[in-house]
């Protein structure tokens, strides 16, 4: 084969080349100029405008969705997800569903050269902000009490930053299962949107009627669990609707039996640790004034005691506030567990860090609450069986202190401390269903939180159809 060597030949060849360059120079900075256009006239329509700017800065400012419909991108995996939301427990009218539509994304992937680059820019921009919104869902929850859409956009989070996740899945070859993975890793969660995925997916498909409220109830567990996800394979978990107190160890599950606040006065979900018991005499109920006693905070905390107001609100024993409750005793009261009372055995306090104004307490004999009644507390978690609970701990926790040693203190009604070598994680939840061998169990809402939750997380909601 003959070289070209003609001048004339080789000066079209490089002119060409040069064209073609120049014309795609020209098209990325008119695709970058309308995006940054776009982003700053759309910003207030953007429920992450910071996290969807870091986004296409990382991305050069060019398009991540949009391409003529013979290039490969994953704008419809993204739609196709935000079509299947409720399959995960959220809902479609989140996402802006007016702006991300079908036949508008077919007629610029169609049309990719006579579409206007605003026009591509801004479809670009929502589905970005949308398909964001999404991992930020599915990691932090849609209405998590510690991490609002503010933070999260400011990048103030638990480490996982959904621009960042949402580059990588875009520039990954399984966009689905990078988004997907954020999700929180527990058998609970897992089971959940199993569950959900089969009533609001497969049994629709299969013409099976699921009710409204079945779907929603498993929505917004699914919520929770978002909000303070259960890690590890050690830890208790206190779930107030079940009223049970489960120990987990591997995949060895002890449960036991609890009684919880009240309406008026609840047990919250927190999260904390377990790091001490201690075991004594029953402790006196005093319900009227600070007992001169009561000096420091090392006293009330081995006591269990609580710190209340005259309006009934909890006070955090600092030593400024123990100070100031004795200075005004007619203002505030000191109340002991009521659990632990005269003629009861022993009482055992598990102490606990991290969760402020929450105590689990237990006796060494006798039933604290009739079965017919178990939300009957001041707020404390009372606990059945707690001496086998401590029992257990101790066992497990190999520490110098022995299950014998702490049987034998509670015979004599000895006052001791157990701390435990290694703090044992514990998550106070409120899950109103479950799933065990396959169905979903449901628990009575004591606290009467679900139909709420419900109606903030589907707000603007379709019911039909309930894929959506």
């Amino acid at each position: 084969m003959k070289k070209l060597t003609h001048p004339g030949i080789t000066i079209r060849i490089t002119l060409a080349i040069l064209l073609f360059n120049s014309n795609c120079v020209f098209a990325l900075h008119d695709q970058a100029a309308a995006i940054r256009y776009q982003l700053s006239r759309q910003t207030s329509k953007l429920y992450y405008p910071l996290s969807v700017k870091r986004f296409y800065a990382a991305a050069n400012f060019r398009l991540a969705w949009l391409a003529p419909d013979t290039v490969k991108t994953h704008a419809y995996d993204a739609m196709l997800m935000l079509d299947c939301v409720r399959q995960y427990g959220l809902n479609h009218a989140d996402y802006h569903p007016d702006q991300l539509l079908y036949d508008k994304l077919n007629f610029i992937t169609t049309n990719y050269n006579r579409a206007s680059e605003d026009e591509k820019a801004t479809f670009d921009i929502f589905l970005t902000d949308a398909m964001i919104r999404l991992v930020n869902n599915l990691h932090y929850g849609r209405l998590n009490p510690k991490y609002k859409s503010r933070l999260l956009d400011s990048r103030v989070n638990d480490g996982l930053c959904a621009d960042d996740i949402l580059l990588r899945a875009v520039h990954g070859d399984n966009f689905t299962v990078s988004m997907e993975a954020v999700q929180p890793r527990s058998d609970q969660y897992h089971d959940l949107q199993l569950q959900m995925h089969l009533m609001a997916g497969v049994y629709v498909g299969d013409c099976y009627g699921i009710p409204e409220a079945s779907l929603r109830r498993v929505a917004v567990n699914m919520e929770r669990l978002r909000w303070m996800p259960v890690n590890g394979r050690t830890y208790i978990q206190i779930n107030i609707p079940s009223l049970t107190l489960k120990l987990h160890r591997g995949d060895t599950d002890i449960s036991y039996r609890v009684a919880v606040g009240k309406r008026e006065t609840p047990a919250l979900m927190a999260s904390g640790a377990l790091t001490s018991i201690v075991v004594g005499p029953p402790v006196p109920d005093n319900r009227r004034w600070l007992p001169p006693s009561i000096s420091n905070i090392s006293s009330v905390e081995e006591h269990g005691f609580q710190v209340y107001d005259r309006n009934g609100k909890w006070i955090d024993p600092t030593v400024a506030n123990i100070k100031m409750a004795r200075q005004n005793p007619a203002k505030y009261k000191l109340i002991s567990a009521p659990a632990v009372g005269p003629g009861k055995g022993s009482g055992i306090l598990f102490k606990m860090n991290g969760i402020a104004g929450v105590h689990l307490l237990g006796c060494t004999g006798g039933l604290l609450y009739k079965p017919r009644q178990p939300a009957t507390s001041n707020g404390t978690i009372q606990l059945v069986q707690a001496e086998n609970l401590a029992d257990a701990l101790l066992k497990g926790d190999n520490s110098l202190h022995s299950a014998e040693q702490l049987h034998r203190v509670i015979a004599r009604k000895e006052r001791s401390n157990y701390r435990f070598k290694k703090p044992m994680p514990v998550y106070i939840t409120y899950l109103t269903c479950a799933v065990k061998d396959g169905l979903l169990e449901t628990y009575e809402d004591v606290y009467h939180k679900d139909d709420h939750l419900a109606s903030v997380m589907f707000k603007g909601a379709t019911v039909l159809p309930p894929y959506q």
